[in-house]
């Protein structure tokens, strides 16, 4: 089994933070393993965003899984989605541009991109974007929608037609955390909430959630059942929270910065031991995903 802090953020931090935004409280260790980490559970700006990054553990029977957290202030940055080039797909198979907008690139807007959900063939979760449904939307299942006034919600999805002013909704199956309880599906297993590509239930797992206030918390890691990461979203002051893609090879979390100089971004991965998404974010991806830019 790895260490725990093989697996702990090594993005530029800012070691105290003035600005007008404010993070979730700081989150009290939640197990005592009798190896305390160094910054585990405090909130940090992450250098030159307006991102703020935190980790923590929530399985006693792995303590060497960390869930490293990323607070996203809605109020301050702006959240998009895309399809894939391939997926979600479905029988309704529709291409996505599977790259980030140009004009968002173009305008030295863009911050950071992250993984969306299943394949559709691997859950047969919604998803509509760019004025297109990629896949149907599934009534019951918890759905992350995105308005044009920015603003976003994650409920379940009542299978009301959709709002002119929603712009983006993407589902990927029941609640992690349902009004600030991790739901109790969480243990209910691998027909779920799916297993590693070789069968598998623990494994890496990303999910993302609401706050009270409207913001938006991402969250992923190592070695992970689906109650280590709710917890972790629910501590984070997730009032809602799903779950998004798994395994090593699709959970991917990518900070993008511009090269003024030679008018370029450069990128680096959230964490070690996440797959570098930076070059397909820009230029063309098989899979969904979502990014983050300035207003």
């Amino acid at each position: 089994k790895p260490a725990a802090n093989n697996y702990i953020s090594d993005v530029k931090t800012l070691p105290s933070v003035v600005s007008a935004i404010t993070p979730p409280p700081n989150i009290t260790p939640y197990i005592d393993l009798g190896n305390p980490l160094s910054g585990e559970g405090k909130w940090k700006k992450i250098e030159g965003t307006d991102l703020f990054t935190t980790f923590i553990r929530t399985d006693s029977e792995r303590p060497y899984s960390v869930v490293n957290l990323v607070y996203v202030p809605i109020k301050k940055l702006s959240i998009g989605v895309v399809a894939g080039t391939k997926y979600p797909g479905g029988p309704t198979f529709t291409p996505g541009p599977g790259m980030v907008p140009s004009d968002i690139q173009q305008n030295v807007k863009l911050i950071a991109a992250f993984n969306g959900g299943f394949k559709e063939k691997d859950g047969h979760f919604g998803m509509y974007a760019d004025k297109t449904t990629y896949a149907p939307l599934k009534k019951g299942f918890a759905t992350l929608f995105i308005y044009k006034d920015g603003h976003v919600e994650l409920p379940s999805y009542d299978g009301s037609p959709l709002l002119e002013n929603v712009i983006a909704a993407r589902q990927n199956g029941f609640f992690l955390v349902e009004d600030g309880k991790t739901s109790k599906t969480t243990s209910l297993g691998i027909d779920w909430w799916a297993g590693t590509a070789t069968g598998g239930y623990v494994t890496w797992r990303s999910g993302i959630g609401i706050t009270g206030n409207g913001d938006l918390i991402y969250a992923v890691g190592p070695s992970l059942t689906p109650t280590a990461l709710a917890d972790a979203l629910r501590l984070a002051t997730s009032k809602n929270a799903m779950e998004l893609d798994i395994n090593d090879f699709w959970v991917r979390f990518t900070l993008f910065t511009w090269d003024s100089k030679n008018k370029t971004y450069t990128w680096s991965p959230l964490t070690k031991g996440l797959a570098d998404g930076g070059k397909e974010f820009l230029h063309g991806y098989e899979k969904d995903f979502f990014y983050i830019y300035k207003k």
